[in-house]
């Protein structure tokens, strides 16, 4: 399947450099992303439940919906490194 050259504006991204800098931006949102993750709720909640499932129930937190949002961000960020390698693979 063909895919079109990533572009950001006008600018066509088809060099090896040009991916490096388009990888290089999403790996720095990514990690951003995931930084300020550990801060919500959430992220305590995911922390609470990888040290101990039923300790994390206890404390009222929903194992079901938690490990279901952990697997979904996991998915987008599965989705996203898929999307830029397609784009890699010209």
């Amino acid at each position: 399947m063909d895919v079109a050259r990533p572009t950001v504006g006008n600018i066509i991204i088809n060099s090896e450099t040009g991916f490096f800098y388009l990888i290089l931006v999403f790996t720095v949102l990514a990690i951003f992303f995931a930084k300020n993750l550990t801060r919500t709720r959430a992220g305590r909640a995911f922390v609470a439940v990888r040290d101990n499932d039923l300790a994390a129930e206890v404390l009222g937190i929903n194992l079901a919906y938690y490990k279901l949002l952990a697997f979904f961000i996991a998915c987008a960020f599965a989705g996203l490194a898929q999307g830029i390698l397609s784009f890699s693979r010209h």
